[in-house]
């Protein structure tokens, strides 16, 4: 059964920027998204989801499980203009090209929004499917 509330929003974030260290004191990925580049291809949608300011989200993992390919264990801090929240969660790492391919679901919560969660509160809680390439 199905337990979705919400509507379900596909869309790509047009700036993101960010680097991934695999070496002696174990791996580390740091990334930086301009929410105010989000596109969807639905023009309310995006007025909806585009914050006010340009401030960009920050991830910064704080532990990344071991590795080569398969499941990893993430673990990090994400950061927002108001507020900075410990996240965690598994993802698939596979080989992809010029480097690797990391996708995870995460659960996204009011408490990753701070003050300004009473504008998502129609679509939160919510479920973020997350793919990136990480080139080398």
């Amino acid at each position: 059964m199905d337990t979705a509330l919400g509507p379900t929003i596909r869309g790509r974030f047009g700036r993101v920027s960010g680097w991934y260290e695999v070496g002696p004191n174990g791996t580390r990925i740091e990334l930086t998204v301009d929410p105010s580049s989000v596109a969807v291809g639905n023009p309310l949608w995006e007025g909806l989801l585009r914050p006010s300011e340009e401030l960009p989200v920050r991830f910064r993992s704080t532990r990344v499980g071991e590795g080569g390919t398969g499941p990893v264990h993430v673990e990090g801090v994400l950061e927002t203009a108001e507020k900075a929240e410990p996240v965690e969660f598994d993802a698939a790492l596979s080989e992809a090209g010029d480097g690797h391919r990391l996708e995870a679901v995460v659960q996204v919560d009011r408490e990753w929004f701070g003050p300004s969660a009473d504008r998502f509160a129609f679509l939160l809680p919510a479920t973020a499917r997350v793919a990136l390439h990480l080139a080398r």
